[in-house]
């Protein structure tokens, strides 16, 4: 059986290894400096845009080297995708989606690495950008975590089991354990690529069994867990305590804190427990008809907006609003939200976020930054609206046949 679809997440390995071919040089790193940027910094596609597409752009070079060069001397990533390729073990056509993170040194990455399959004859490559890792704080590395279980998900179940190759390359080593995990929740095998003697391996995945009527027999306890990230363990009721104790991979525990793990959250949406309702103005329906790219896009970064709401993860991003000074901030019924990019749609949203409902009214889409910030300036898609609007809104699912989202 070949594999049409090649999940794959990246690291920084291809830049910052000392023998691969994309490492960046002194002057490249110079470059970085003089922009008081780093490669862990997170990717601001209007900001760091100039110095990242230098950077890609001076690797044009080494880009046309590859048909020539040691496959080995690449990236691990490279590498593996080679090896299958060499051993017509892949469709003719195949889909190779890269999960990276969203900062600086992912997009370099990601970027050089979307060149180079393309090189080598695969023209579908899906770059699905995961939120940067704070190592050093405990409840963005929580959000972090979550953010990338379920883009990976997503990633895999883009395609089928048995012609998926999945392999957790790069990133973090807690990316790879997560990435087992979440494979074998949803079936899908893990591929292992030995370096130095280029051998890839197959692990199976770990059978792990879902007793979907006890978890719809507690579905009120796992909802409000899920709503409110994280609750004091004296706060749950004797069956409540009973089923955290006996269910330890869903949950996370600190003292006298407990909080559903990104495994465990995972497993909520997937069975149904919990859902969003999107609800759609006219004007943001419209925009998502006219574009499936744009559609796909708005999906992925609603989700990412919501688990930071959840996660209590406020910051620039989601309350973009701040940085226009001149709003009347008695007249804002809306936020904005600064979406990162996905290699091809610039995102803004005007949104309002119901908790108790868990549902978010979609107001005002952009898609070109000048006009956004022209027009989120003077207030537009902030200003006005309400309930008596919203309640004209239909729902995602009504418009286009499918939930957006978890």
């Amino acid at each position: 059986m070949r594999f049409h679809t090649v999940v794959i997440t990246t690291g920084l390995s291809a830049i910052v290894g000392k023998n691969n071919l994309f490492v960046l040089t002194k002057e490249e790193w110079d470059w970085l400096k003089e922009a008081d940027l780093d490669t862990n910094m997170p990717f601001d596609e209007v900001a760091h845009e100039p110095v990242v597409r230098r950077i890609v752009e001076n690797k044009e070079p080494y880009v046309r080297r590859l048909p020539d060069h040691d496959p080995t001397k690449v990236s691990a990533e490279y590498s593996l995708v080679h090896k299958l390729q060499k051993e017509g073990r892949l469709d003719r056509r195949p889909r190779l989606i890269l999960i990276s993170t969203n900062t600086i040194g992912g997009e370099i990455v990601s970027r050089l690495l979307e060149q180079a399959f393309k090189l080598q004859g695969i023209d579908e490559v899906k770059i699905s950008r995961v939120e940067r890792w704070k190592i050093d704080d405990r409840d963005a590395m929580r959000f972090g975590v979550a953010d990338f279980v379920s883009k990976l998900a997503r990633a895999l179940q883009e395609g089928e089991p048995s012609t998926t190759a999945f392999s957790p390359v790069g990133g973090y080593k807690v990316m790879t354990a997560y990435s087992y995990l979440v494979g074998s929740y949803l079936g899908y095998p893990s591929l292992y690529l030995h370096e130095d003697g280029q051998v890839v391996l197959t692990i199976p995945p770990l059978p792990i069994a879902i007793n979907r009527e006890e978890l719809l027999k507690h579905q009120g306890f796992l909802s409000r867990m899920y709503l409110q990230d994280v609750v004091s363990i004296e706060d749950l009721g004797p069956d409540e305590k009973t089923f955290v104790e006996s269910h330890l991979v869903f949950f996370e525990r600190e003292d006298d804190l407990v909080a559903l793990s990104a495994f465990g959250r995972l497993v909520v949406e997937k069975e149904g427990l919990v859902r969003l309702d999107v609800r759609l103005s006219p004007q943001v329906a419209d925009k998502l008809r006219a574009d499936k790219t744009v559609r796909e896009a708005f999906c992925a970064q609603v989700t990412t907006l919501v688990q930071k709401l959840i996660h209590g993860h406020y910051d620039d991003s989601t309350h973009h609003e701040r940085s226009f000074k001149n709003l009347d901030r008695l007249r804002l019924q809306y936020h904005l939200y600064k979406g990162s990019s996905n290699g091809q749609v610039l995102l803004r949203l005007a949104y309002r976020y119901d908790p108790e409902m868990h549902r978010l009214y979609a107001r005002h889409l952009w898609t070109d930054h000048d006009a956004y910030e022209r027009e989120a300036a003077q207030g537009i898609g902030l200003y006005g609206g309400g309930p008596k609007e919203e309640a004209q809104y239909a729902s995602y699912e009504d418009h286009f046949g499918a939930s957006c989202g978890m």
